[in-house]
């Protein structure tokens, strides 16, 4: 496990405490909110993972468990299928739109597109022992979004990933490439108007304290999944597997309903108001989604898109 890995490596109890929520997806500023530590003291922690595991990306992290280096962590779904050498279809715009079309079709057990996914991870000597819920895309601003002229031709910023410029492109809007180290800067000197980018993540990254509104699009779903090193796995007695799947899928149960309960909260918070789309932007994101989705599928193993589309649509 992690906090085998860590002593194997000789992390000390706070660069520890750091490893367990970078090795499970964890970014730089939730680690300083949940340990309360300072930029500058994370990134110094980190430096010193990086040295003492040798452990650099969420790439690096996927290689130890597919080699058996580490046993068992929680990678976000869109990194995973990368690393193996798959496209990454959980990040198909539309391939759930609510969180409830997540559990359905990700998480619960026997979901379709969860099953997809043990056994492409299966394939790649990887056991998928759960599934979680890692939140939508949407954007936070101060100005009005509760019609399509609002929106329309407003500065949203994007990363890099071309999914997602084409479908504010495509809504009519104006994607602006901003590193998110940038992002905020920008937001207070007028060269964007919003910032794209999870719930939690807008709140961790502040924006719940600079920005009055988000527009919840709910267009790009994100998942996490439990995985294990397959050889740990068939190395272990039926009786021992099925206390590991019992655990797995008591924590994913736990970890999604504190999750749901941390999104809750956020929708509740009244530093912010968070709007869903209207029958009309509705209408021009579920198309912009699917042109998106169109042009992602040509080139993507047609076998897996026929799953998929079998699903969703």
């Amino acid at each position: 496990g992690l906090d085998e890995i860590a002593a194997r490596h000789g992390l000390s109890p706070r660069e520890t405490e750091v490893f367990r929520l970078w090795a499970t997806g964890h970014g730089s500023k939730a680690i300083e909110d949940r340990l309360t530590l300072s930029p500058a003291t994370v990134k110094t922690h980190l430096r010193h993972i990086y040295e003492k595991c040798g452990f650099h990306t969420q790439q690096e992290l996927i290689d130890a468990v597919m080699l058996g280096d580490m046993t068992m962590s929680t990678p976000v779904d869109q990194f995973t299928l990368p690393a193996m050498g798959l496209d990454d279809w959980t990040s198909l715009p539309g391939i759930a739109t609510s969180s409830e079309e997540v559990q359905e079709r990700f998480t619960k057990p026997d979901a379709p597109l969860g099953e997809l996914l043990d056994e492409q991870f299966q394939a790649h000597g990887l056991v998928r022992l759960g599934g979680l819920d890692n939140g939508f895309r949407m954007f936070a601003t101060n100005k009005d979004v509760d019609s399509l002229a609002a929106i329309k031709g407003m500065k949203v910023r994007v990363s890099s990933i071309e999914a997602y410029v084409d479908l504010y492109t495509n809504a009519g809007m104006q994607p602006t490439i901003i590193d998110s180290s940038e992002a905020m800067s920008a937001l207070q000197q007028g060269t964007i108007d919003a910032v794209d980018n999870s719930l939690v993540n807008l709140a961790n990254q502040g924006y719940i304290d600079m920005c009055n509104k988000v527009l919840a699009v709910n267009v790009f779903a994100a998942s996490r999944s439990i995985i294990c090193n397959k050889d740990w796995y068939d190395a272990l007695s039926a009786e021992d597997q099925a206390l590991v799947d019992q655990a797995a899928q008591e924590a994913a149960e736990w970890c999604n309903a504190q999750f749901y309960e941390q999104i809750d909260g956020l929708y509740e918070d009244e530093r912010w108001t968070i709007y869903e789309l209207n029958d009309e932007q509705k209408a021009v994101f579920a198309d912009a989604a699917a042109k998106v989705r169109a042009k992602m599928c040509e080139s993507m193993d047609q076998d897996v898109v026929a799953r998929i589309l079998e699903v969703i649509e």
